[in-house]
């Protein structure tokens, strides 16, 4: 069972035959599915054509409930997967480990896989998800199941962006966007023993969520004081949101000489730079997109022993559609989690017939 779109954001209930379990798959019972905002323009089509009645959802979380002969964990263990499922193993990338860069890889929804399946692929917005182990990823004791689920997208993102570009105590941070990925990138950031971490946002609430989370600067982007008293103070800024109005004169103004900008956003809208201004500065316009398997098994092991946690808000599965205006709206902090045993929830929620956009947005 799961829920689908064939076009849109309102998902209806279906059942579904998945592919035949392989003798290196396992199949999984999703306790927890996280919400991303790619999910929302992959269902609205803004990216690409939805192939049939799709079931998105690429951060899950849950238990092995059947495996293969040759699969990698068996019944019982706690697991998760992303939004990658499959690579050619062959080429350089998947070679070098960065099978998120393979020209054959299969994504978790939408796609086809490589290797004859006929049934399409099937995400994590459903009751259980069958992939291959090799996929699949063991989750450490110390990582709670409904906090697992974000980690394999926004978490594995801003991991991976920080630990290539070099964050650490040699280096200072800057974080624009405070959402999903940057409460996760502050936190990665400070447990990296990053000098000193800016949080570049745009309201006051970000900025005290921010320090809480472990900033030691926050930065508005409208204060023209704050421009001028962080000039070129940031050694590497990741990007996680902007748009068509975003001043890019004025965030490249907080980067230091010979720094890195990463854009971690996946936008339609076109980035306008003078040539000049990275130039005459040496500054590097770099991305970086999820991460290969070796990067998710060390983000899991670096998010358990330094306590690393996004702030979730909970949603029961049967609310999917609440949980997606959530999203819509942006009103979530900072990640939505879809959990399927809704009804301890309900039990003990004494809230729980509030509208949906009461009910959930502020718990953490």
């Amino acid at each position: 069972m799961g829920y689908a779109s064939s076009g849109g954001a309102t998902l209806h209930r279906i059942t579904f035959s998945p592919r035949t379990l392989g003798p290196k798959d396992v199949e999984i019972d999703i306790w927890y599915s996280g919400i991303c905002g790619s999910d929302l323009h992959i269902l609205e089509e803004d990216w690409c054509k939805l192939h049939g009645d799709v079931v998105a959802g690429h951060q899950i979380a849950g238990t092995v409930a059947a495996a293969g002969p040759e699969a990698l964990y068996k019944v019982g263990d706690r697991v998760g997967a992303s939004l990658i499922i499959d690579a050619c193993m062959n080429c350089d990338e998947c070679k070098a480990g960065q099978e998120q860069y393979c020209a054959m890889k299969t994504l978790i929804y939408n796609d086809k896989f490589k290797d004859g399946c006929p049934a399409p692929s099937y995400g994590g917005f459903a009751n259980r998800i069958r992939l291959c182990s090799e996929f699949v990823y063991k989750l450490p004791d110390e990582i709670h199941f409904s906090h697992a689920a974000p980690l394999f997208c926004a978490g594995l993102t801003t991991f991976t962006a920080l630990r290539k570009y070099g964050a650490g105590a040699e280096k200072t941070v800057g974080v624009k966007g405070i959402g999903a990925l940057g409460h996760l990138a502050i936190q990665y950031a400070k447990a990296m023993g990053t000098k000193e971490i800016f949080a570049i946002h745009d309201s006051d609430v970000t900025s005290e969520d921010a320090t809480k989370l472990g900033a030691t600067r926050c930065i508005d982007l409208s204060n023209k004081d704050d421009l001028h008293a962080e000039h070129h103070k940031i050694d590497l800024l990741l990007v996680n949101s902007f748009n068509e109005s975003t001043k890019w004169e004025d965030v490249l103004s907080l980067v230091s000489n010979h720094g890195t900008v990463v854009i971690l956003a996946l936008s339609k809208v076109p980035i306008s730079i003078p040539t000049m201004i990275l130039v005459h500065r040496d500054l590097k316009i770099v991305s970086s997109f999820q991460g290969g398997r070796k990067d998710i098994k060390d983000m899991l092991e670096f998010t358990a022993k330094h306590e690393v946690h996004p702030w979730i808000v909970k949603v029961p599965f049967d609310k999917i559609n609440d949980a997606l205006e959530l999203q819509k709206k942006n009103s979530a902090r900072y990640c939505i989690v879809l959990e399927a045993d809704e009804s301890k929830e309900k039990e003990n929620n004494a809230e729980a017939n509030k509208p949906a956009a009461e009910q959930y947005m502020k718990e953490d």
